[in-house]
């Protein structure tokens, strides 16, 4: 009936009756041994005044997905996309973290927050979409937060301990010299560029896979390796 009624110590008038009598000690103290039940009155708040509801019966808390941005508010606001929430009413949504994304509105997992795909990047936290590298710059891995600019330093022509490959203009490769062990690989052991004829239109690029360029190669004594742009090793 959200009426209030206190028991217990009194020194101090603590029970709100206007008086310093302790009740419900059983003890009687001179004041009668029934004071609990119907004999323990309210106390007075004031002429037809009662205890207003309590918070959770009044207040509703904002579910996982979503998140109050004011006191008061009467509606939770859904955690917008790029973000998540995972707990029952929380005064803000945490981001997804650099280098991922998230399209979902009101998600409530971190799961929705992908990694950003290779050759594109997430700078800050809590992005709904990641951008592609700059001309001049790459991302080889997923999940990258920053690009990586392109030098000179990485290498076009090297050596081994008797051919040479390079990486053309094209990204494709061509190798020349000793073939001993399959070096140049052209999938034969045939030596090229020590006969006319052999080299500029007559050199076939090496075979990488369909559709595969190289990004960078290098080579020591009887072998050669090329990074490819899938970010694979041949």
């Amino acid at each position: 009936d959200a009426t209030v009624k206190c028991w217990g110590y009194n020194s101090d008038g603590q029970l709100g009756y206007g008086d310093k009598r302790v009740r419900g000690d059983g003890s009687n103290r001179g004041y009668g041994s029934n004071e609990m039940g119907a004999s323990l009155p309210a106390v007075d708040l004031g002429l037809g005044r009662t205890v207003a509801p309590s918070g959770p019966a009044v207040c509703a808390a904002c579910p996982a997905g979503s998140y109050f941005n004011a006191v008061g508010g009467a509606t939770c606001t859904p955690c917008p996309a790029g973000s998540y929430s995972h707990f029952l009413n929380p005064a803000f949504c945490s981001a997804c973290p650099a280098g991922s994304y998230s399209t979902a509105v009101g998600a409530s997992t971190a799961a929705t927050c992908t990694p950003c795909p290779a050759g594109n990047y997430s700078g800050s936290p809590g992005l709904a979409a990641c951008a592609v590298c700059p001309a001049g710059s790459y991302a080889t891995a997923v999940g990258a937060s920053a690009c990586i600019p392109c030098t000179n330093s990485i290498p076009r022509l090297v050596t081994g301990h008797i051919h040479t490959c390079v990486i053309l203009d094209d990204t494709t490769v061509k190798c020349w010299g000793g073939n001993s062990r399959g070096e140049l690989g052209y999938g034969d052991m045939s030596n090229r560029g020590d006969n006319i004829n052999e080299m500029g239109a007559n050199l076939t690029a090496v075979d990488l896979g369909t559709g595969r360029t190289a990004l960078s190669v290098v080579s020591c004594g009887y072998h050669t390796c090329a990074l490819l742009d899938d970010a694979t090793v041949k």
